[in-house]
């Protein structure tokens, strides 16, 4: 079948040469892989594991394209993520556990989400990321229904049931999160990127205003196993969802060649690097990035779970809570279009400690114990929140290499998500041991202390998509004659892509007069 298949390759390589334009492959549609092959030269491929003559080479232009594949999958599966946002630690708390125990198992769900970026990284490798979003979704339902089963044993009996739900929620979220940014940033052009990163962040804040509020309503008047069946059919919906809107896709595909990566002679990866070369290759970047998007991390998460603990604290019900909550959130989620105009203008950097220095703020007003001071905190906590919409994903798509990105994603993601499971190991432990305010004040000295890194120690990721598309398209003349061999380099191999679309046009046209989005595509 491969050498069939490598036959085919020649083939359509020789007439691409005879005629260029029968080729070309406009913007917005789906591609066959016959059509990458040639383009890319990858004669001497090996088929994957996953069956690449079904995938598609996809690349959305506009946020309204990426609505239906992306954005809606996303929004449906973060409401089922945030559905339990406050109803689940307090319904721990109900059967008489301790706040020790809350923080503990707020721990396990952030090890599912640090180490779920793992084997979801190789699993989006092999077999792209639609299938990779289907298995979260199993995963939410599963997570429901071990948190329905606590709530029909003996409170003291409850416990291991809720150790399996906390874990496998953790890990449907992680794998979740890294297969559609994998997504997002292999079928997002380029001039898209930074708006679909901070959109994707606003849908996530919707949800999580949305949740909240919808949980705690329900769990009060039914009962917290309602909210559980909820997020079972809400997950087989998001999976209906998934299969039917999203496109079949390769985690490797590079919208600038219109086709998958080449392999790389020095990995035995399917053409992408492993986890340990990408460690090796740039560790001294994912060092710095994921201290920084971890902070940020840490302080997302110290803040979701201050609302279950400070509210059981005062004395509050579980419809009050999800009140608060859902303020914070929804403050969160207004923000999300002034969060990408910050991030482009201000710098990544600069906006995230502008963020840390307001969550700081936030969590000093929580000494007082008055009303009021917690609807300060909710909304002051919402709007440092919501000026880093999309931080993870959008510094993930600035740094990951188009070669090896749902590896890179993956190793980034996992160091940025031990954050998590770090926030809620201290908040519990200090708070089981001191007091919850002195938890607070050390939450507040994080803060500053994570501005002060992010404004002395993190570079500002570079821009690298505007200025590359700059040469190649003003040097066309540049580019190596057409051939029938293999391509070395993936920038030998840009640059012998790119001469026929501009230059060998039906009337000859020079690269000043081609059209703007043929010259864009060089």
């Amino acid at each position: 079948k491969q050498v069939l298949w490598l036959k085919r390759f020649r083939e359509q390589r020789c007439l691409r040469q005879a005629s260029p334009a029968s080729l070309q492959l406009p913007f917005g549609r789906h591609h066959s892989l016959l059509a990458i092959a040639c383009r890319a030269g990858t004669e001497g491929a090996e088929m994957t594991t996953a069956d690449e003559s079904h995938m598609q080479v996809v690349e959305y232009r506009s946020l309204v394209e990426l609505a239906l594949p992306h954005f809606l999958p996303c929004f449906i599966s973060q409401v089922v993520r945030c559905l339990t946002v406050a109803v689940l630690p307090m319904h721990v708390l109900s059967l008489g556990y301790s706040y020790d125990d809350v923080g503990l198992l707020s721990t396990i769900a952030g090890v599912g989400i640090a180490l779920g970026n793992i084997p979801a990284g190789m699993l989006t490798t092999a077999y792209g990321p639609r299938f990779v979003l289907l298995v979260h979704c199993v995963l939410f339902a599963s997570s429901a229904a071990l948190s329905c089963a606590a709530s029909r044993v003996e409170a003291h009996l409850a416990l291991p049931f809720f150790v399996a739900s906390f874990l496998l929620l953790g890990t449907a979220e992680s794998v979740g999160l890294l297969a559609g940014n994998t997504f997002m940033g292999s079928t997002a052009h380029s001039s898209l990127r930074g708006r679909a990163g901070s959109t994707q962040g606003g849908i996530v804040r919707c949800a999580a205003s949305v949740g909240p509020l919808v949980g705690g309503m329900i769990a009060q008047a039914i009962g917290p196993i309602a909210v559980y069946a909820l997020q079972v059919i809400l997950a087989m919906l998001c999976a209906i969802a998934i299969r039917v809107l999203m496109p079949l896709t390769s985690a490797t595909q590079d919208i600038s060649t219109s086709g998958a990566m080449p392999r790389r002679a020095d990995s035995p990866h399917g053409g992408s690097l492993s986890m340990a070369d990408v460690v090796r290759e740039h560790w001294r970047l994912l060092l710095s990035a994921s201290t920084f998007v971890g902070l940020a991390s840490y302080l997302r998460k110290s803040r979701e779970l201050i609302f279950p603990l400070e509210g059981h604290e005062r004395g509050l019900s579980q419809a009050e809570v999800g009140r608060y909550a859902s303020l914070s959130f929804l403050v969160d989620f207004a923000l999300f279009p002034v969060a990408g105009i910050l991030m482009d203008r201000l710098g990544r950097t600069r906006t995230g400690a502008l963020s840390f220095v307001l969550t700081m703020l936030s969590f000093l007003t929580l000494q007082n114990h008055s009303q009021e001071t917690f609807v300060i905190f909710a909304i002051l906590g919402g709007i440092a929140n919501g000026i880093q919409s999309g931080l993870t994903a959008t510094f993930g798509a600035d740094l990951a290499p188009a070669d090896c990105r749902s590896n890179f994603l993956a190793v980034f993601r996992t160091l940025v998500r031990t954050g998590d499971p770090t926030a809620s190991a201290t908040l519990g432990a200090v708070a089981s041991s001191g007091s919850l305010q002195g938890a607070e004040m050390m939450i507040a000295a994080f803060c500053l202390l994570g501005a002060t890194f992010a404004l002395c120690v993190v570079k500002e990721p570079p821009r690298k998509e505007a200025v590359a598309a700059v040469p190649a398209a003003a040097e066309p003349s540049k580019a190596p004659a057409s051939d029938a061999g293999t391509v070395s380099t993936c920038e030998d191999e840009k640059r012998e892509l790119t001469a026929p679309l501009v230059t060998e046009s039906d009337d000859l046209e020079s690269p000043s007069t081609a059209e703007p989005d043929r010259a864009l595509g060089a």
